[in-house]
């Protein structure tokens, strides 16, 4: 993935907003109403498969895409949904620092655990493809980032590229020392949209991780809603693609440019 040698938070930010799409048709009037990641990702990527794995009592849903003709395999996590109250939003709300397991995980326990599940559901294809392995998402999809951590541990292989869209911290001190010094830090990047409000939940007993690229202000209109408000409206897919736009504008990749303006029509929810 990737033939096009684009920049990879910006390549790869598409598929992590299709992620957000997932219970949505793709129009080809099929018998599949559930089509829209598949059916796109024909089109982007022909001659690939997507596997699924969504967990509903955690609000995870999950896919990876396999192309065994470049020999790689993406994996991209969506981030929380539904209500304040709704599983998803249970987990993200605390890290559980007063349990055993906050200290034996090095982290925020759900979504380490939730990352792990990762892991488990598509063992097969990341022993498959370890070496050539490229892990997003965006919000709670931080998750993958345990996932990142496991496929070290399990395989001793360190995942080609690690890429978080306007994530919280998920690891504590003593987890994400050991995140960045295994060589996963290096491999990572943290995508900061301004007005984003998650990306300092959890500080200071949650750390980021690897290296941060801090998007400019486009002054999007979804970030003026004055219902709302800038701090909410900032985590919004709209808003972080509008940014990337300045981002590449601003340092003249033109290519990347080009492919944002294709894919708009993903990105813009």
């Amino acid at each position: 993935m990737n033939e096009q040698q684009l920049f990879d938070p910006v390549y790869f930010w598409p598929f992590v907003a299709l992620a957000a799409r997932y219970k949505q048709d793709s129009g080809d009037k099929d018998v599949d109403t559930f089509d829209m990641i598949e059916d796109t990702i024909g089109m982007w990527l022909p001659g690939t498969k997507v596997h699924r794995f969504f967990n509903p009592d955690k609000l995870d849903f999950t896919y990876a895409v396999e192309d065994n003709v470049q020999n790689q395999l993406l994996i991209v996590g969506l981030g929380t949904e539904g209500g304040l109250f709704d599983p998803g939003w249970i987990g993200d709300l605390s890290p559980q620092i007063e349990r055993d397991e906050y200290w034996q995980r090095g982290g925020h326990v759900d979504f380490i655990k939730a990352g792990e599940r990762v892991f488990d559901a598509f063992g097969d294809l990341i022993f498959k493809y370890s070496n050539n392995v490229v892990i997003a998402g965006h919000s709670r999809g931080v998750r993958v980032f345990a996932t990142a951590r496991k496929i070290l541990r399990e395989t001793g292989s360190i995942p080609r590229r690690v890429i978080g869209y306007c994530v919280p911290g998920i690891f504590n001190h003593k987890g994400a020392h050991e995140y960045n010094s295994s060589g996963l830090g290096g491999a990572t990047i943290e995508v900061v949209n301004p007005h984003d409000l998650v990306d300092n939940l959890g500080w200071p007993l949650l750390q980021h991780v690897g290296s941060r690229i801090k998007l400019p202000d486009a002054n999007a209109p979804i970030t003026n809603k004055p219902v709302v408000g800038p701090l909410v409206m900032g985590h919004a897919y709209s808003a972080v693609h509008w940014n990337f736009k300045l981002y590449c504008e601003q340092s003249r990749l033109d290519r990347e440019l080009e492919y944002l303006h294709k894919t708009e029509w993903v990105c813009t929810i």
